[in-house]
């Protein structure tokens, strides 16, 4: 009976522990209850380009492990949108009318500062990134101490009169929880090698793929759609043509590579743009603006934090990414059949 009651002693301080990161995470929503996913998501681009794009492009120099952070906030970015589109009701099938007032209001003030403009909504930034941290916090302690109490037998939580403490019980099963979470994290370098050992094997390595100039970040981008087919084929059984909604088949390894292509340019040509630009400025509100003027003033190119386009558009980004022997200058039918296989719900 002791040990019973001791455990839901325990379990009291978990569910107290629980419900106080609950609170926290509540308080910070109700600070933005008045955003739409589509605003939403600016203050979470904002937020993105202050603190996670350049500590992605200072990971050489940056200790192990601190990657870690960075995928815990994208992860709590990813519950927040999901948690708006749950709650706000508002439709998702957005048109320039909607998009222009929500980017005059929360956008430009940051980005084109101006007297006569509205003002920049420093409060619902500031909110924003405190709900990220609070959803953050909210996830470790579901990750690092609950899940941990209810699956990691190597440790046991022991009760310090209000708190607990944790204290190794089992070297072994310590050691061999600690090993599965390396190996969950090492996948992604071990089918990234499976795919560079085809590559190296294929004729694709002795060829030039696209201008010279863009040849490495393309053959990165080939290998990295090589790996993702591997995976999707050898542990999912995904065949190598898929169907879309709209019916149309789409071959698997194309969609890949158009995607890892997709981002290739988006790294150089936006990404890798704004780092210069915050490395002169040191402000990434200033580098952001700098970004978004010089697309406007190189053939109206959107250059903002956020990025959207209509069909027609997409479609025609997308049509230099399907290149092939068959098609030497590309193919819009198979350009719009990707496109519907990455927007299929």
């Amino acid at each position: 009976m002791l040990q019973i009651g001791e455990l839901c002693r325990v379990l009291d301080l978990f569910d107290q522990a629980y419900r106080d990161r609950i609170a926290v995470v509540e308080k910070w929503k109700a600070a933005l209850s008045e955003l739409s996913p589509f605003d939403l998501l600016i203050y979470a681009s904002l937020y993105a380009f202050e603190h996670l794009v350049p500590r992605r492009f200072d990971m050489p120099t940056m200790a192990e492990g601190a990657d870690t952070w960075m995928d815990e906030a994208w992860d709590a970015i990813n519950d927040l949108l999901i948690w708006k589109l749950k709650t706000s009701g508002a439709s998702v099938n957005l048109k320039e009318a909607d998009i222009g007032p929500s980017l005059a209001q929360h956008l430009s003030p940051f980005l084109f500062p101006s007297p006569s403009g509205h003002v920049p909504r420093n409060d619902l930034l500031t909110a924003f990134g405190a709900l990220v941290d609070a959803q953050v916090e909210l996830n470790s302690f579901i990750s690092q101490s609950a899940d941990a109490f209810s699956y990691d037998d190597g440790i046991q939580f022991i009760r310090r009169e209000e708190r607990l403490e944790i204290e190794e019980v089992d070297p072994t099963a310590l050691a061999a929880w600690r090993r599965n979470g390396r190996k969950l994290a090492r996948l992604h370098g071990y089918w990234f090698y499976r795919a560079l050992d085809e590559f190296v094997s294929s004729d694709m390595a002795t060829q030039l793929i696209g201008r010279p100039e863009n040849h490495e970040a393309n053959r990165l981008a080939y290998i990295s759609a090589m790996r993702t087919q591997l995976r999707l084929t050898e542990v999912y059984g995904v065949d190598e043509t898929v169907i879309t909604d709209t019916g149309a088949r789409v071959n698997l390894f194309q969609a890949l590579l158009s995607l890892e292509l997709m981002s290739a340019f988006f790294q150089r040509d936006f990404l890798e743009r704004f780092v210069q630009r915050l490395k002169s400025s040191g402000h990434s509100v200033v580098a952001l603006g700098r970004l978004a003027w010089d697309g406007l003033v190189d053939g109206n190119q959107n250059r903002f934090p956020l990025t959207w386009s209509g069909r027609t558009a997409k479609i025609s980004n997308i049509v230099g990414w399907t290149v092939n022997a068959d098609s030497p200058q590309g193919s819009p039918l198979v350009a719009a059949a990707i496109l519907d296989f990455w927007t299929s719900d």
